[in-house]
């Protein structure tokens, strides 16, 4: 069978003829041999009309060079940029369109170029439907995720690229973090979910420069090797935009064609327009994003802080109470709006609270007060409140008050304030008792030093209480007294102590010494039985001492006088006996020397001595002995003999 054509070339025709596209296919003397219905129907004639005509004929006589210079450089089996061009309708009127073509005069199978017309309507009419889609996206949420998700699943389907991501500018502005991605296949450095910005690539080059990228697939690969080895099977060309709004970059839109596009004007100023419809909706959702962690914040804050935020009118009423007041108070933070503050003051702190709110005026210093605030189960709860006046910023426009639950301080206040005043009412009792006793009183520290002595140091000692204060409580006992007594007195501390009782010598202001008996107790704490302090109180006991002393005397003498009649008995040479009888006579008294005389009818003789004679005493013993006694004497001897 013979063909009028190569055989390539029928082949093509038929496929033309069920393009949508509005295609017409030349030879190379830019004849129109077929064209489809789409043609047909945009130059409102039949095919008969249009085939075998030169194609210029259809285009307006000012853009046959333009189109001209379109078909001769024509790439061989690759779409050229597309030119815009006016053709004529059956009607007269003229149509603007974009015309690309692809060239197939070196095939000898095909030996045609196909030219395509694309009417700019109907190419406005598909970016308006596209940017419509896209706005309807993005304008039905406001949550980040959800918008960028849209933006890209539309964004990519409608404008017909392969893949795309957004990535935003972080937080210190030093990097482009991946929200989101669509249409990537395999991971890679593309997809490297934070970029430096100082990285060679395209959507970093973009951030930096502010700058849309368009790379058709040469000018990708010219720009970016390693990018476009990696990639370039995929992707044949790419197109880059900063999302801005105003002078403030946001992040930067990337979108991959499976195509080779040429990215004509037309082209990039609707992909613009699309990165500034995605920039504003990025940038809300974003805001609202934040609007909305700072609420939750917030929320929670108010819920969880340990202060209750109020703001007050000038008549008292509040205006605004945080959340945290449910935990503190148990309302909710809705129930006492417009309501008085005073109500649920205690009314015995009704005045300082007033006092205190009385001294805030704008541009004054806050003012602390203290009160009982009412919970709404009816008990009350000491509340510490820090009131400041801010009528001069607009957002609050009253008094703000924070206030926080300070019902154990004020408890354990009320507590010491309580055991203070017993303490005082003790201590002066105390004090009335030992000021008023005949016993010496004394309070010690715990490290030993004396704090107080009660005015019987006077009368007991001879000092003023003032005398006996200070670090060393032992200064006035009698030396041979002390280490017993430091020994004592170390035992206060050993487990158990709660008193000792001890007798001592204390010396007087003019220099003697008396005899105490001193009961040193230890004073703790009822609730802790800590040792707090020591007291003891010191009593007079001299004259016990010295009674003791004198009983001590007579007992020895006692004793000796059951010795010596012992001794006596035992004894039976007269000499011997009067011996003993005279040594043990100065034993028992004071005498230092004695004599002892025998009685007979001449009268007295000397019979024995004991003790130390002094030479006065031995002469008159001598001179005795030569003499009778005195008829006195005499008399007296004789009426106590016996038998007389």
């Amino acid at each position: 069978m013979t063909h009028l054509f190569p055989p390539g070339r029928v082949l093509l025709s038929q496929v033309v003829s069920i393009n949508a596209e509005v295609t017409v296919l030349l030879d190379a003397q830019w004849r129109v041999f077929s064209c489809n219905p789409a043609a047909q129907a945009v130059l409102s004639a039949s095919a008969e009309i249009v085939l075998g005509q030169e194609v210029f004929a259809w285009i307006h006589p000012d853009d046959h060079l333009t189109l001209k210079n379109s078909l001769q450089h024509s790439p061989v089996m690759d779409a050229a940029e597309s030119v815009r061009v006016r053709v004529r309708r059956a009607n007269g009127e003229w149509l603007w369109v974009r015309a690309s073509s692809v060239s197939f005069l070196n095939d000898p199978n095909v030996q045609t170029t196909v030219l395509q017309f694309h009417p700019e309507q109907r190419l406005q009419d598909k970016h308006r439907r596209a940017l419509w889609e896209m706005a309807q996206a993005v304008n039905s949420t406001y949550v980040l995720p959800e918008v960028i998700s849209a933006l890209l699943t539309s964004g990519v389907e409608v404008l017909g690229a392969g893949a795309g991501s957004i990535r935003l500018i972080s937080a210190n502005g030093q990097y482009l973090e991946l929200a989101s991605d669509a249409g990537f296949s395999t991971q890679s450095t593309v997809l490297d979910s934070l970029l430096p910005l100082t990285l060679k690539m395209p959507v970093t080059d973009v951030a930096r420069s502010g700058e849309a990228l368009f790379m058709s697939n040469q000018t990708f690969q010219a720009l970016y090797p390693e990018i476009h080895a990696q990639h370039g099977l995929e992707f044949q060309s790419v197109a880059v935009l900063p999302l801005m709004v105003g002078n403030r970059l946001l992040g930067v839109l990337a979108l991959l064609f499976h195509q080779n596009h040429k990215f004509d004007v037309q082209e990039q100023t609707f992909l613009q327009m699309v990165a500034q419809l995605c920039a504003p909706a990025l940038d809300r959702s974003r805001l609202a994003q934040e609007l909305k962690r700072e609420q939750d914040w917030s929320r929670a804050v108010n819920l969880n802080s340990s202060d209750i935020a109020t703001i007050l009118d000038d008549q008292g009423l509040i205006r605004y109470q945080s959340g945290s007041i449910e935990r503190i108070l148990g309302y909710s933070a809705t129930d006492l709006l417009d309501q008085s503050i005073y109500p649920l003051i205690h009314p015995d702190d009704h005045p300082q609270v007033q006092q205190a709110l009385v001294q805030l005026f704008p541009g004054s210093d806050p003012v602390t007060f203290t009160y009982r605030g009412q919970h709404q189960d009816g008990h009350w709860v000491w509340l510490e409140s820090i009131g400041a006046d801010l009528h001069h910023q607009p957002h609050v426009n009253g008094v703000l008050v924070n206030s926080r639950d300070v019902s154990a301080r004020e408890e354990a206040r009320l507590v010491q304030q309580d055991i203070l005043e017993r303490l005082t009412v003790s201590e002066r009792n105390f004090k009335r008792l030992a000021d008023h006793a005949s016993d010496l009183v004394r309070q010690y520290a715990l490290d030993g030093s004396v704090v107080y002595a009660s005015p019987t140091a006077r009368d007991l000692l001879g000092y003023d209480s003032e005398d006996l204060l200070g670090p060393d409580p032992l200064h006035h006992v009698h030396e041979e007294d002390l280490p017993a007594l430091q020994e004592a007195f170390q035992r206060r501390f050993s487990a158990g102590f709660e008193q000792e009782k001890f007798e001592y010598r204390l010396r007087r202001r003019d220099g003697t010494y008396l005899w105490v008996e001193t009961v040193f107790k230890a004073v703790r704490d009822p609730e802790t039985q800590q040792i707090t302090a020591f007291i003891d109180t010191s009593r007079d006991i001299d004259q016990r001492k010295q009674a003791e002393q004198h009983l001590n005397v007579q007992l020895d003498r006692y004793h000796h006088l059951l010795d010596f009649t012992a001794s006596l008995e035992q004894l039976r040479d007269p000499a011997a006996l009067t011996a003993e009888a005279l040594h043990k006579c100065l034993e028992l008294t004071e005498y230092d020397y004695g004599y002892a005389f025998a009685w007979s009818g001449s009268g007295l003789t000397f019979e024995a001595q004991a003790g130390m004679t002094s030479a006065a005493i031995s002469d008159f013993m001598d001179e005795l002995r030569l003499h009778r006694l005195t008829p006195a004497v005499d008399q007296a001897i004789r009426r106590a003999s016996p038998g007389r």
